[in-house]
């Protein structure tokens, strides 16, 4: 009987598990040497395109704060000592209280010292920066998620690019605070975690040195380092040493201790000496902390509807766009049960859904500074706080949806399913990005911004404001008189509404008093100059105008009342102490108007008509010197006209060079 010959048995190559194995190891190659950068070509050209019509807009809301209003930026790298020795808003109101954010100064002077204040510049800087974040925010995912299908990270960062609740901060000059802040914190979890899994101390290093640089853009990253612990323990790649994360972990605090050292030396960190009051954050327009807590409650709510409806957005949420709430208030209610829902869920499934509870667990991380529970802040709610933490709402959102098919996201399996999931979220970032590219040209200027956003923050009594002051800007430049008094009565409406929501602030008085001025309905500007005086006694200001309008009547009694209180209020206002010498002018006593014309011209050179003045006095006085035939009178009043004259025309040539760009 012969013997029978064991054969290998051979599998033809066009099986179905050779195919699936030859799909799987093609799947492999291009994800390592080619999926992932056509991923990151493609969100930064897609970032960049969605806000290149932001290139188009000029200053908007605050920018002034670190371009033309700022003197330390406006004088380049040679104020990087009083920028990093100084508050934040110094160089713009000597205000050394309150925040500490140097690296986005410095990063403002060099810019204007290259390429000089031109908002073109700064917002193309702004778009770069951004896309360079979304980029970096990729490659972390990336990491991160080394499990799952690329096509979740990628899905992740695109949501985040496009998310319209951004706007506010890329279109806005100012916001380079918040773009810097998430840049070095995304550049520096990369590199710790990074430097965690390969045991590397040079990448640790470099990674507390970012999350530093995070620290100095913005102070809301003081409660970041949280996230480094989270994130180690969720995606580590091995058994997690509590050790090795301690001593890894430690660099993190040891940078942060490091700056809250550096930051007390600049400013008192632990003692806020500013008035916190309703003007600025609305939760004080209650006495009572529990309908304040419940306020704020309100408002993380309504921040997570944002996330969800980015479809009505405003540069303003301040009083009383918010009312106060109480703990019974349906939202409020419903807004405490999903955030404890939501930490409830990311504590159990701590493990078993670690994606999810990454998500929810980093967007409380990171939004519990501004969230006005713990600590009040200077502001209700704004969108720019989302900036950060929305990442971890767009990171829950697609994750939910794939366990909602039914399909997990593993990498390298690629299935009908997630054809749907990538066509679900091509709409929706189609959707975000129309309405973000679409709410980029609001920011095209205050004019455009206010009006836009007083339709839809309407009992906002701060946007009412501005969107009368732009139009009260507008009509001191107009020429045409019907123009110009329907400019200051369409702002005095506005001023009105600004005033019925929120009475009690004197300086839309004092502005609404400036439009009835303006329109000579002097019985109103009375009237509104005083309730301005009424709420601040001392609004030199406000004095001074209303001396101003006895004065055009002729009473220089009363006229002398009000500009003396002005004088009293700030005895270094030049415009009260050029009055003064204006009414001794008119009541004929001409050396006491002469004192106080000289005392104004010293503290203001550039009053021109103060000169003028001085020059009338000295040729009457030379008129009657030349009846008496007193030649050497004539002579010295000549060499004193002379003199005013040189003085004159320097300031009026000062003038122009301050002009010139």
């Amino acid at each position: 009987m012969a013997k029978s010959v064991n054969k290998k048995i051979t599998k033809p190559i066009n099986s179905p598990l050779a195919n699936k194995a030859n799909s799987k190891k093609t799947i492999e190659v291009l994800e390592k040497y080619y999926l992932k950068y056509i991923v990151g070509i493609l969100l930064v050209t897609f970032t960049f395109l969605i806000y290149s019509n932001t290139l188009n807009n000029k200053y908007a809301l605050d920018d002034d704060v670190i371009t033309l209003k700022n003197r330390f930026v406006q004088q380049g790298p040679s104020a990087i000592k009083d920028i990093f020795g100084k508050g934040f808003t110094v160089g713009f109101d000597n205000n050394n209280t309150g925040s500490y954010r140097p690296f986005v100064l410095a990063n403002m002077a060099y810019e204007i010292h290259y390429f000089g204040n031109n908002p073109k510049v700064h917002h193309l800087f702004n778009i770069l920066l951004y896309t360079l974040s979304c980029l970096l925010l990729f490659l972390l995912l990336r990491s991160l998620f080394a499990e799952y299908n690329i096509l979740l990270p990628a899905i992740i960062a695109f949501l985040y690019a496009a998310h319209p609740i951004h706007t506010e901060v890329v279109a806005n000059i100012k916001s380079r605070d918040e773009i810097l802040c998430f840049l070095f914190f995304v550049s520096s979890l990369y590199a710790f975690y990074n430097a965690y899994l390969k045991g590397n101390y040079l990448l640790l290093i470099v990674s507390a040195i970012l999350y530093l640089g995070s620290l100095l853009s913005k102070e809301n990253a003081m409660t970041y380092w949280l996230v480094y612990p989270l994130m180690i323990i969720l995606f580590n790649k091995e058994k997690l040493k509590w050790s090795k994360l301690i001593v890894f972990f430690s660099a993190i605090i040891g940078i942060f201790f490091i700056y809250i050292a550096i930051r007390n030396s600049v400013l008192d960190v632990f003692h806020f000496k500013g008035k916190m009051d309703q003007i600025n954050n609305s939760l004080m327009a209650s006495d009572n902390s529990i309908e304040q807590l419940s306020t704020a409650i309100f408002i993380m709510g309504k921040y997570l509807y944002l996330l969800l409806f980015p479809l009505t957005l405003s540069s303003d949420y301040s009083y009383n766009q918010i009312p106060i709430r109480g703990m019974g208030d349906f939202y409020v209610l419903l807004s405490i049960l999903v955030y404890l829902g939501s930490i409830f869920y990311a504590i159990k499934y701590l493990k078993k859904d670690k994606a999810t509870s990454f998500g929810i667990l980093f967007f409380l991380i990171t939004i519990i500074t501004v969230s006005n529970i713990f600590v009040k802040i200077g502001s209700t709610m704004a969108e720019r706080f989302l900036f950060v933490p929305s990442l971890g709402f767009c990171i829950i959102v697609p994750v939910l949806f794939f366990k909602l098919l039914k399909q997990e996201a593993f990498r390298y399996s690629f299935g009908s399913k997630h054809y749907i999931v990538s066509a679900f979220f091509m709409f929706i970032i189609i959707l975000y990005s129309v309405k973000t590219t679409s709410r980029n040209k609001d920011w095209e200027n205050n004019t455009t911004l206010f009006n836009t956003d007083v339709k839809n923050s309407t009992n906002s009594f701060r946007l009412h404001a501005q969107v009368a002051s732009t139009l009260r800007a507008d009509g001191e430049k107009e020429d045409d008189k019907a123009k110009k008094d329907s400019l200051f009565k369409m702002a005095i409406l506005e001023y009105s509404l600004s005033l019925t929501i929120f009475p009690h602030q004197s300086e839309g008085w004092y502005n609404a008093g400036l439009c009835y001025h303006y329109i000579n309905d002097t019985t109103n500007a009375k009237i509104s100059y005083n309730n301005a005086i009424n709420l601040s006694p001392k609004y030199k200001e406000a004095h001074n105008n209303l001396g101003v309008l006895y004065f055009a009547k002729a009473d220089y009694d009363s006229a002398y009342i009000y500009f003396n209180k002005a004088y009293q209020a700030d005895p270094n206002y030049p415009d009260a102490i050029a009055n003064i010498g204006a009414v001794f002018h008119n009541k004929g006593e001409y050396l006491k108007a002469i004192e106080y014309y000289d005392k104004s011209i010293t503290l203001n050179p550039m009053n021109f008509n103060v000169y003028n003045n001085i020059i009338r006095i000295y040729e009457m006085y030379k008129k009657v010197a030349e009846s008496k035939k007193d030649n050497l009178a004539v002579s010295d009043y000549n060499t004193k006209i002379e003199s005013y004259k040189n003085r004159l025309a320097k300031a009026q040539q000062m003038a122009k060079d301050n002009q010139k760009p």
